[in-house]
């Protein structure tokens, strides 16, 4: 897998290029700026985006164009640990993966995956959890 990406422009690539749609997120906030961001269809281009904005996946995404990736869904996941040795232990614990990134004074806070979805979802979709198998 190519390496992480280090700026906006190349994340848009990078998550593009994997089947993953993209939406422009303002500097602070967790949430799409744009209007359908969570929908299953939305797809930003790197028109939408401002020279500020951050790079946003949708969580629980399946990437698209792929059918090799069929049933299998994107996660981040964001590792609050407060010091570099517990980072490393987390690190350890977590599956390797070639898309890590974060901000300056955290680069590999964050860990993206590719999960196996084999459990079914409630119709609310809370308190399931999926299980896991190696990424493809």
């Amino acid at each position: 897998m190519a390496a992480s990406p280090t700026t906006a422009a190349e994340a848009i690539k990078f998550y593009q290029d994997h089947g993953l749609p993209v939406t422009p997120v303002r500097p602070g906030d967790k949430a799409g700026s744009q209007k359908g961001w969570s929908a299953p269809d939305y797809r930003a281009t790197s028109k939408d985006f401002r020279l500020d904005d951050n790079v946003g996946v949708l969580n629980g995404t399946q990437p698209a164009g792929s059918p090799k990736l069929e049933g299998w869904y994107f996660h981040d996941v964001d590792i609050d640990a407060n010091s570099d040795a517990a980072r490393l232990i987390v690190e350890r614990l977590l599956p390797p993966t070639g898309w890590r990134y974060g901000r300056a004074s955290k680069p590999r806070s964050h860990a993206n995956y590719l999960v196996w979805e084999s459990t079914a979802r409630s119709s609310s979709n809370c308190g399931e959890l999926p299980r896991r198998r190696r990424t493809p």
